[in-house]
């Protein structure tokens, strides 16, 4: 028996927002690849409060670790991903580059 072909049907989607979703601020992310997954991440890292340069070259030398506080964590199939990497490079590319990168800020 020959194999059915696939139907592809496309749909009209109605994407909502749900009131639980918070919006976060993240400072840095982590990629973490399984065999058929790849997890995004989302940290943000606060700065300790210092009130002076002592006060940092102190917390500098104690090399006490900064905590980053995981604020998001996306699971998405692998064959997706070079379509987000698509997405995010066109939305890159239509977006005024109107910041600095860290490379054109450490010239400074």
């Amino acid at each position: 028996m020959p194999e059915e072909p696939e139907i592809l049907i496309n749909l009209p989607v109605d994407w909502q927002d749900s009131e639980e979703i918070m919006t976060r601020y993240a400072t840095n992310m982590v990629v973490q690849s399984a065999d058929n997954e790849v997890f995004l991440s989302f940290y943000e890292i606060r700065p300790p409060f210092v009130q002076s340069r002592d006060e940092f070259k102190k917390l500098q030398e104690s090399q006490v670790p900064i905590k980053a506080k995981c604020v998001s964590r996306v699971v998405f199939s692998r064959h997706k991903l070079q379509a987000f990497i698509d997405v995010l490079q066109k939305q890159l590319e239509q977006t005024p580059d109107t910041y600095e990168t860290d490379e054109e800020q450490s010239e400074e």
